[in-house]
């Protein structure tokens, strides 16, 4: 029995070497949706095109070496200091200093109905800003905690934000204020940037039952809706059709589920069922409902069904984020780490291939490093510090040294300076 174990490894081992290797030789330009505006652009160096085709390829063709780099995407922008998360002059900050991947909090504005779940007007937005809690106070000079999404683009943009970071007790006002969503597209566009837009459904303030500030929005559907009108928005509501091609899509859905529950109700000539096509995605894996078992745990079956899905759209696909907080398991094997493993079915050839491989796409990371001098912050502004020894994601040398694939990673981090020797080349 153990020689057949042995037989096997070596087997395994052998399988995804040799693939590595013919992968490696293979100059593979990846495809486009026909949409898209690189779709003709596949083997471009420069411009936008060039920049996402950098992103793209994974780190091949090998004789092109700059590809397998390590690319940074600044959470929220280059924040900190008298300057706001999410803001035109962090954003700015991000550009210049060379991070051309502009991750933001996307939340959605001028949200009218939020409790009657039998009418159409449900959860419809009529705008999207940059912001990431689901209440003003916090980070705002707001005399009322209200909801961000009952507000208008109108009333949000002339509030001040304040000074992040603040030692102080006494919060401090700053002269920036919230920017839009639209905005930052068109920032994105005219600097050849790429605007990954992480898009916030509402959902309740508690896991479970009826009780908390959102009840209406507790259910997996409810979350669903709430997330595809918002995106349905963005659809209809960025007019300059190029600059679809500087945006990206964060979510955790599977391309089926997401892009169905966008597309639902709109007739054949909808303007929707055009540009969801001009966009990508970045789809995420995370220690969340959606990728768990009845036993509370990350369900493979769960995940490798995600993964196929989009494998089978994966020309819509800038790079996967994989947000599992531990590296002892299940993280390690997704971004490609090889040797066998029962989550993979037994199968050898998919134990040594992780989603890099199996896809072609780069895997990234959020690194969630502590944001404040209490620790993180969820969208509810509860405040927590992590334990490091059990969420490893801001764990540099581990992300490096025990996970190759990481090497040619994508890290979203709200502290870019601690990459700095990582820090993508920037493509003008």
């Amino acid at each position: 029995m153990k020689n057949k174990l042995k037989l096997a490894y070596c087997l395994a081992l052998f399988l995804c070497i040799s693939s590595q290797i013919t992968n490696a030789q293979t100059t593979t330009y990846p495809a486009y949706h026909a949409n898209h505006f690189c779709s003709q652009s596949r083997t471009a160096t420069t411009g936008i095109c060039g920049f996402l085709n950098k992103i793209r390829l994974n780190g091949t063709p090998s004789t092109t070496t700059s590809n397998a780099e390590v690319l940074l995407a600044a959470h929220r922008g280059l924040w900190g200091g008298d300057v706001p998360e999410n803001t035109s002059q962090a954003f700015d900050n991000a550009i210049t200093a060379g991070y051309k991947l502009l991750e933001a909090d996307i939340m959605p504005a001028g949200i009218t109905n939020y409790t009657d779940s039998t009418t159409t007007s449900f959860g419809t937005p009529n705008g999207m800003v940059c912001f990431h809690d689901f209440k003003l106070k916090r980070m705002t000079n707001s005399t009322s905690d209200d909801f961000v999404f009952t507000k208008s683009v109108e009333q949000l943009v002339a509030l001040k934000l304040r000074i992040p970071r603040a030692l102080n007790q006494t919060p401090v006002t700053s002269v920036h204020t919230i920017f839009s969503m639209k905005n930052l597209v068109e920032k994105a566009y005219i600097k050849n940037a790429v605007a990954c837009l992480d898009v916030k459904n509402l959902e309740n303030s508690t896991k479970s039952g009826t009780q908390g500030e959102l009840p209406k929005f507790n259910s997996d559907d409810s979350k669903l809706l709430s997330l595809a009108k918002n995106i349905r928005w963005i659809l209809k509501n960025i007019t300059v059709t190029d600059q679809f091609r500087n945006v990206a899509i964060k979510t955790y859905q599977s391309y089926t589920a997401i892009s169905a529950a966008v597309l639902a109700g709109e007739p054949a000539s909808s303007i929707v069922r055009t540009n969801i096509n001009k966009i990508l995605w970045i789809p995420m894996i995370a220690d969340n409902p959606l990728f768990k078992g009845t036993d509370g745990n990350i369900s493979v079956t769960k995940v490798n069904a995600w993964i196929a899905n989009w494998n089978a759209n994966k020309e819509k696909v800038l790079y996967f984020e994989v947000n599992i907080n531990s590296g002892t398991d299940v993280t390690a094997q997704l971004l490609g780490k090889s040797f066998l493993s029962a989550y993979f079915s037994g199968n050898p050839v998919s134990a040594c291939y992780g989603i890099n491989n199996l896809t072609g796409r780069r895997v990234g990371i959020f690194s969630e490093e502590t944001v404040g001098s209490r620790g993180s912050v969820n969208r509810w502004g509860t405040w927590k510090y992590k334990d490091p020894s059990a969420d490893r994601r801001g764990d540099l040398l581990w992300l490096m040294n025990d996970i190759p694939e990481m090497k040619k990673g994508v890290i979203t981090t709200d502290r870019p300076e601690v990459w700095s020797n990582f820090k993508n080349t920037t493509i003008n």
